[in-house]
């Protein structure tokens, strides 16, 4: 069985860090973050499972925008699927 290395967090360790890292860039306190999962999962921060988290961060990025200076996050679709808008022609 895999050790928790993330202490009460629930979500991956890279989770936790990338939604440390958009609070810290955008001063959002531990407050402030609880209360957006709380309105979002009706759960505290450390209790969103990974498919919460990532609902979470993106709803950070989508808030708090993309950073676009070297070291800092970026808004990344890789993975996601995208549909042409609709009357769009390919």
């Amino acid at each position: 069985m895999d050790v928790d290395n993330n202490g009460a967090w629930k979500c991956s360790q890279k989770q936790r860090e990338l939604i440390e890292k958009i609070g810290k860039e955008n001063n959002i306190n531990q407050n402030a973050l609880d209360r957006l999962a709380d309105e979002m999962f009706d759960a505290k921060i450390q209790a969103l499972n990974k498919l919460q988290a990532s609902g979470l961060i993106d709803e950070l990025l989508d808030r708090y925008g993309k950073r676009t200076q070297r070291g800092q996050f970026s808004r990344c679709f890789a993975g996601r699927s995208h549909t042409a808008e609709k009357g769009a022609t390919t």
